[in-house]
């Protein structure tokens, strides 16, 4: 009886190894790629900002014009190890003699994620000279939401320094150009 209990596990050992089917594996191959990518807008898109300068009462200055309705947008992939920053300049038009053209962003308000950078304090805009706006822009994205990004203030006033060179003009358009550029 041992011998046949023996001689039946035996048996079915065999039959079991004999229907194990041997392992088999396929790989598939990818080539991943990163591109870099900087992309900035202003939204609303195509706004016009009208700024005025005016007074009500004789014997004050004109009263600073402000307007805080646009955003900075941005999405970046970054080099490695680098940052971006966001410039600003005049790149056409001129700011009337006696006046100033201000520009001040807000911390970003978002919903994408990532690394946005740091808003400078209050530019005074120029033609000569490029200004960082935002510094330290590694690899993220504002959101593109009418409230997401980073809020910019204009401010519209008279050069306390140069009042005596503020003329009447009719409009002038004035062109601010914003730049993303690696640090």
């Amino acid at each position: 009886m041992k011998k046949r209990t023996l001689a039946l596990i035996l048996l079915s050992l065999i039959l079991s190894i004999g229907t194990l089917k041997a392992q088999s594996s396929v790989n598939s191959t990818f080539t991943i790629t990163i591109n870099g990518l900087s992309l900035i807008r202003i939204y609303p898109l195509s706004t016009t900002i009208a700024m005025t300068l005016l007074t009500n009462n004789a014997g004050e200055s004109m009263l600073p014009k402000t307007d805080a309705t646009t955003y900075l947008q941005l999405t970046s992939i970054a080099p490695l190890n680098q940052t971006r920053r966001i410039t600003a300049i005049i790149s056409s038009g001129t700011v009337p003699g006696g006046t100033l053209l201000k520009v001040t962003p807000a911390a970003c308000t978002n919903v994408g994620g990532g690394s946005f950078g740091t808003p400078s304090s209050q530019l005074t805009l120029n033609k000569t000279s490029s200004q960082t706006l935002i510094n330290g822009i590694g690899s993220g994205f504002t959101g593109s939401g009418i409230t997401n990004g980073f809020k910019l203030t204009y401010t519209f006033m008279a050069d306390p320094a140069n009042y005596n060179k503020l003329y009447r003009t009719s409009v002038n358009t004035i062109i601010v150009t914003y730049t993303m550029v690696v640090n």
